[in-house]
């Protein structure tokens, strides 16, 4: 048989499976239950430029990087379609922002001329996203729903960063209170399992302040605002 059609069949014998047993899920009635999350973090700073940054650069901007994180919170259900969800993680990421000269700076890792130079931060954060899960009626196993809210977060990282003395002057262009608050909105869906509910989830956060702390440097006076977008895929376990 085509491994294609035997895969087909497979994934439709898996959902059938699924929607006849119509497991049942303790939690989902009580007032208060615990969640776990891991999730992978993608990261990238929207720079707004200064009125005269191209007299000192050819370019700047933010590359994507990626990074991770792991949390353990609480949710409480103040409607049968609603509940208020608090998540404290711990989270690892990267920052970066690339900055393009006129003249040439150096050699890339391959040889050839580079007129780039990359500032990277390694940020260690505690955040606090508090969000109202709004959910739809559920359909046999299945269920989708809404999530947003407010993110708090705080770097714990006390000022370590990479080495290379040609990085570190990113780190200036942080607040000196490592902290900034976010908004946040994404989708999602509750599986129920037999012995546990999943919930897959995407969502999206921008800072709600400028990060960007300004000491006229050559990296940050071409700057006017920094600010920070993260897209999140999440996984939920209850």
């Amino acid at each position: 048989m085509n491994k294609r059609i035997y895969l087909l069949l497979s994934c439709l014998f898996f959902f059938n499976a699924v929607r006849a047993q119509n497991w049942g899920w303790e939690d989902d009635f009580e007032a208060i239950h615990f969640t776990y999350t891991l999730q992978y973090v993608t990261s990238q700073y929207k720079v707004f430029p200064g009125a005269d940054w191209q007299e000192s650069l050819a370019s700047m901007r933010s590359p994507v990087t990626s990074g991770f994180a792991v949390g353990l919170g609480i949710s409480k259900n103040i409607h049968e379609n609603a509940e208020i969800r608090l998540v404290p993680t711990l989270t690892l990421a990267d920052r970066q922002v690339r900055y393009g000269f006129h003249q040439l700076v150096g050699l890339s890792p391959d040889g050839t001329p580079s007129y780039d130079i990359d500032r990277e931060v390694k940020a260690s954060l505690l955040e606090f996203p508090i969000s109202m899960k709004l959910k739809s009626n559920r359909l046999h196993n299945f269920g989708v729903y809404l999530i947003g809210g407010l993110k708090y977060s705080a770097d714990i990282s006390s000022g370590k960063r990479n080495n290379d003395a040609d990085k570190v002057p990113l780190e200036k262009m942080l607040k000196n209170s490592k902290s900034y608050l976010s908004y946040e909105a994404g989708m999602g869906i509750d599986l129920y399992l037999k012995y546990f509910k999943l919930s897959p989830e995407i969502k999206y956060s921008s800072s709600i302040n400028n990060v960007l702390s300004q000491d006229n440097s050559v990296f940050s006076a071409p700057i006017d605002q920094l600010m920070l977008r993260n897209v999140t895929f999440s996984l939920y376990i209850q």
